[in-house]
């Protein structure tokens, strides 16, 4: 499975709502969000966010613990997650056993490269 897939399941998973759980805000910009989905047949919302990366755009990410902002491309992600990723969370990618929890984590070493929140 590579990165990019594991990052679109993640936000299929919800990983992106687990984050706003612990008050981490998810940003795009609306024209890059219109472009995107302009290139896609009947799209979903998950098939417009990666598309938005695909395009090298950048999402953002808001911690609004720590009052930082994340901006982050499939590029940046998909380092921090080669450099950083525990191999049980590639493991529960890998089995299909990979649900909210594990994107939320995932997420955050893609971001952060870290777990700053469990």
């Amino acid at each position: 499975m590579t990165y990019r897939d594991m990052i679109y399941n993640a936000i299929c998973n919800y990983g992106i709502q687990e984050l706003a759980s612990a008050d981490i805000e998810f940003e795009y910009d609306y024209n890059d969000y219109q472009d995107a989905r302009a290139t896609l047949n009947d799209p979903c919302i998950e098939d417009v966010l990666m598309r938005i990366l695909e395009q090298g755009k950048t999402w953002e990410f808001t911690d609004h613990n720590q009052c930082e902002m994340f901006p982050v491309t499939l590029e940046t992600m998909t380092q921090n997650l080669k450099n950083t990723l525990p191999k049980d969370i590639r493991h529960e990618y890998e089995q299909g056993q990979d649900d909210a929890v594990t994107s939320y984590r995932l997420l955050q070493y893609a971001i952060f490269a870290e777990e700053i929140y469990c």
